[in-house]
């Protein structure tokens, strides 16, 4: 899966205190796209911009931690911006380890495609499906197409993050 935009990388929640948190991420690795900002966003709101040429690092303030919020960090170009789900991190009391809005969809009897929105973009994700691991994404990628030979029988599929 490639975007126009490359996205910015290994988002890390330095501090967080009782409204606030301090993250810090790094840029893209690839230099083909010029980044003039990047959107750190809050529930895909934009709470904080910081210019492309400052130190990739931003303190959002007024962050609900009480219960689940999605944490993430866009690159703007002239082309658009970076997927949110490519540098995001679940934070808060009630925020889950699990992946989130798991979807299935263009399903024919031998395929499918999953996505989901990762808890923490920096963790590699393993997709199963019954039973039988079947793909291995790296950090920052949040989608995969599955294929099956065996349209036989009917397939379970589950999906889990590993933090290493």
């Amino acid at each position: 899966m490639t975007f126009p935009v490359p996205c910015p990388r290994e988002l890390i929640v330095e501090k967080k205190l009782s409204r606030s948190v301090l993250v810090s991420w790094s840029p893209p690795e690839e230099s083909f796209v010029a980044v003039s900002q990047y959107h750190v966003c809050v529930d895909a709101a934009v709470r904080a911009i910081v210019p492309g040429s400052f130190k990739c690092r931003a303190l959002v303030e007024d962050v609900a931690l009480e219960g689940c919020v999605n944490l993430s960090v866009r690159a703007v170009s002239e082309q658009g911006h970076s997927p949110d789900a490519a540098c995001t991190v679940a934070i808060g009391h009630e925020a889950p380890v699990a992946p989130q809005q798991v979807r299935v969809w263009s399903v024919t009897p031998v395929s499918a495609c999953v996505r989901w929105y990762p808890s923490n973009s920096n963790a590699e994700h393993v997709v199963s499906l019954n039973a039988v691991k079947v793909g291995v994404c790296p950090p920052t990628v949040f989608q995969l197409d599955l294929d099956s030979k065996d349209a036989s029988r009917p397939h379970a599929a589950e999906q889990r993050n590993v933090v290493w």
